[in-house]
This record gives C-alpha cells, sequence and structure tokens, in this order.
C-alpha cells in the first residue's frame, strides 16, 4: 500500500506528458530527478524505463526529448539533476544509484528493460551502466560521446546501442569510430546523425530511437511482437531510407533488414541494397568519407601534441601565430567559408570545434587552477579566432581577470558574456573564482538582472 500510495501522488502531481521537476530521491535529499510516466500508468503492470545522465545534470531538458515517444510505447523517464561529464567517478556513482533506488522504489519498472542514456561524457557513463547490470540494461542511448575506456567494444557487449551525433559535433570522428568497430562485430547497432554542433539529438531523433529500442525489444523476445507496430516503423524507415543519398540509404536499408528480418517480410530492403552493392557512388562516397575520417584522426593527434606542448610549464611562452599555424586554424576557416556544409566543410568544422573546446573551456580551467594566467588569456584569444562571439570565452576572461585582482576588467567581459548569452545567475553565485567580486556593485546588479 505505501508504495502504491506514493505513485499515485506522483502521477497525480502533475499533467499527461510533461516531466514532473525536481523529485527529490527519499533516500538522499541531495539527488534530485526529473520524471515523466506514461498517461496510462498502472500498477497492473511493469514499464519500460529510460535513465538520462545529462553532461551538466540538465535533467528535464535532456529528459524531454524523449517523452513524447515514452507517452506513445509506454517508457517511464527519469533523468538526473546531478550527473557531470567532467567527473566521471563519486559524485556520478552516487547520482545514478540514488536515481535507481528512489525509481524503484515508487514505480513498477520491468528490470529486464531498463534503458539508460548518456550526452557527452555521460554517455560513457551510460555505457558503463550497461556493463554494469548486463541481464537489466537492454539498451544505450550515447548522445556525442562513446564507450567508456574500461570497457572497450567487444563480442560481449551486453546491450544494443543507439548513438547520435551533430554534423559539426567535435565528437563525431569518435561516434563513427565507435560505429565502425561494433559494425565489424556483428552487434546491434545505429549511428544517426542530426544538422547541429555537439548537443543533445531533436526530439524527432530522440524518438527514432526509442522506436528502434522497441523494433529490438521484439526481436529478442523482450517484449510481445505488434504486427501494427512493426509494419508502421518499417514503412516509416523505408520511406526516409529512399529520401537520402545512396550511401547513406545503404547503411538504412543494412539496418533495416537486420531488425526487421525473421518479423515481416524485407524482401523489397534485399532488392535496394543489391542495386546500391554495385553502385559506383556509393563506393566513391565511401572512400571520401574514409579520407575524412584519417584526415579527422590525425588532426586529432597533431591539436593534442600542440596542446601538450602549450601547457609545458618548463617551455617558453609560445607565440599566438606559431599556435595559429599548428592548430591550422586560419586554413579551416577559410576551408569552411569556401566550401561550407559539404562533407569536406563540415570536417572543417568538426576539426575547428575540437580545437575550440579546448582552448575555450578545458585549457582556461587548467591554467586557473596552475594560476597561469598569461597562458590562459592566450588560449582564450585563440578561442576567439574561432568563435568571435562566445559567452564562454568572456566567462573565463572575468574569471582570469577576477583572480587577478583586475575587477574593473572582470565585470566589463562579465556584462559581455551576458550579451552574447551568458543568463546562469547560480554560477556567479556559487563560481569561488568569482568570489572578489561578489561585492562590487556593477557584478551584484548583473547577478540581480539575471536572477529576476
Amino acid at each position: 500500500m505505501y508504495r502504491l500510495v506514493l505513485i499515485l501522488l506522483l502521477i497525480a502531481s502533475y499533467a499527461p506528458a510533461e516531466m514532473k521537476d525536481p523529485v527529490v530521491c527519499k533516500a538522499d535529499p541531495k539527488q534530485s530527478y526529473a520524471l515523466f510516466v506514461p498517461s496510462n500508468y498502472s500498477t497492473n503492470k511493469t514499464w519500460p524505463i529510460l535513465y538520462c545522465y545529462d553532461a551538466r545534470g540538465h535533467g528535464k531538458l535532456f529528459g524531454e526529448i524523449f517523452t513524447q515517444a515514452a507517452e506513445k510505447y509506454g517508457w517511464i523517464v527519469a533523468s538526473s539533476n546531478n550527473t557531470r561529464s567532467d567527473d566521471l567517478t563519486w559524485p556520478n556513482f552516487e547520482a545514478i544509484k540514488a536515481l535507481w533506488n528512489d525509481t524503484h522504489m515508487q514505480l513498477a519498472i520491468n528490470d529486464k528493460r531498463v534503458y539508460v542514456a548518456g550526452f557527452s561524457g555521460c554517455s560513457r557513463i551510460a555505457w558503463n551502466v550497461g556493463y554494469a547490470y548486463p541481464k537489466i540494461v537492454a539498451g544505450v542511448i550515447g548522445c556525442s560521446g562513446g564507450n567508456h575506456e574500461s570497457h572497450p567494444p567487444a563480442k560481449d557487449v551486453p546491450f544494443v546501442y543507439f548513438s547520435t551525433a551533430g554534423t559539426r559535433d567535435f565528437n563525431y570522428p569518435e561516434m563513427v569510430d565507435l560505429n565502425a568497430k561494433l559494425e565489424k562485430l556483428g552487434l546491434p547497432h545505429v549511428l544517426a546523425f542530426f544538422d547541429g554542433d555537439h548537443d543533445w539529438p531533436p526530439p524527432e531523433l530522440a524518438t527514432q530511437a526509442i522506436e528502434w529500442m522497441e523494433v529490438r525489444a521484439m526481436k529478442s523476445g523482450l517484449r510481445d511482437k505488434d504486427n501494427q507496430i512493426l509494419n508502421e516503423l518499417y514503412d516509416k524507415r523505408m520511406k526516409a531510407a529512399a529520401t537520402k543519398q545512396a550511401c547513406d540509404a545503404e547503411i538504412d536499408y543494412r539496418t533495416i533488414s537486420d531488425d526487421f528480418s525473421g518479423m515481416i517480410d524485407t524482401s523489397p530492403v534485399a532488392a535496394k541494397l543489391k542495386t546500391l552493392e554495385h553502385s559506383d557512388d556509393v563506393k566513391k562516397e565511401k572512400k571520401l568519407r574514409d579520407h575524412i575520417q584519417d584526415e579527422a584522426k590525425q588532426y586529432l593527434m597533431d591539436l593534442l601534441a600542440t596542446l601538450k606542448d602549450f601547457e609545458a610549464t618548463n617551455g617558453a611562452m609560445p607565440a599566438m601565430a606559431d599556435l595559429q599555424k599548428r592548430m591550422r586554424i586560419h586554413e579551416l576557416l577559410d576551408r569552411v567559408k569556401k566550401q561550407g556544409d559539404s562533407e569536406e566543410g563540415l570536417a572543417a568544422q568538426r576539426m575547428l570545434e575540437a580545437a575550440f573546446v579546448h582552448l575555450s573551456f578545458y585549457l582556461p580551467m587548467d591554467f586557473i587552477e596552475r594560476k597561469d594566467s598569461a597562458r590562459g588569456f592566450l588560449a582564450l584569444n585563440l578561442a576567439e579566432e574561432i568563435h568571435n562571439d562566445s559567452p564562454r570565452v568572456w566567462m573565463y576572461r572575468t574569471r582570469l581577470y577576477a583572480l587577478s585582482g583586475d575587477k574593473t576588467k572582470a565585470v566589463e567581459c562579465l556584462q559581455k558574456a551576458v550579451v552574447l548569452g551568458f543568463s546562469d545567475p547560480k554560477i556567479l553565485e556559487n563560481d569561488p573564482n568569482l568570489a572578489s567580486l561578489h561585492n562590487e556593485p556593477r557584478y551584484q546588479a548583473i547577478v540581480t538582472k539575471l536572477t529576476n
């Protein structure tokens, strides 16, 4: 009765197809999550659940992209507000444990159909959770982040895997590489792209992920076959494949054949594959993509070597022009300008994004910890060459000036960050690097404005 009352109270407090947020974990009040249950939920049966781990703990924002499909197919969605991609150990362990325990205490969950989704570094955490519960986690959705290094792809991967990446995502090459390894191993997998950067997939792609998991569950016997759903999804995917260029269509048809064979007639797919297998256009496109992937891998190796030299404390401060040349910043910007959103142009954008995330985030964090403001400012100047409208660049300048004691310039940089889109007052209140600014009237005015 206690469990039933908790469930009814939980469900009655929000409308169907909406997420309740925050739900505070009863055993650990420091942990919370956003929760969606389908409108027809009852305790008369158990339900599939999708656990979501966002890189910055944006539980509701990440979880919401799955709720439309979750309502249609009868899934619970629980999305943590406490996961973080840059700390892969204890805090995430605590968040995952609290989320798991609280939902299992209160909801009727099908423990053969647990799914996990992660974004960026938390995608690696989702992969590890799949290994930790091999007979419980049926599928993993990896968004813009691949496998955890502790479990490289192998024949023993105990779950099916749906992954996504933006066309300008700096982790795109990693996702392509992982997908190729899963293909070689003969494991069920999908890699779906969307027009965008390093980000959550759009709701339409999140829906495709759940639809794919439903088909794979029918194929493996984890749920009863539903011919109406099978035919609906088969037709939907065949129509989508028919609109794509030959190389992408071939990939889609192969996946469709693997997913639906043995459940419905897939002979039309076989006919299309036979035509595409010998297509010169497909062979040419695959050769181009292989070249682009090889270039991306080499660029990343060269970039990391350059950054290692940049970070070296025993060396002289490198010249900005030398770093620009080694990172190929101007060359790649020119390539983007000339080639736009062609395969080559997108590849150049991804290489620039790889450099940008290091120059505007990882390096400034490291230099702040080392109290090396000169290298910190140099990294941000390089980052601004790539994106001159990034609030992140100006926020790190704010931190560097605050730590160096120049409060006037710190506040000016913060004002610029706000103009460019920075809008989180909690960061201003809680970031210890900004503590010296708390009594500054102009800083307080910005905090008040953002809070209101």
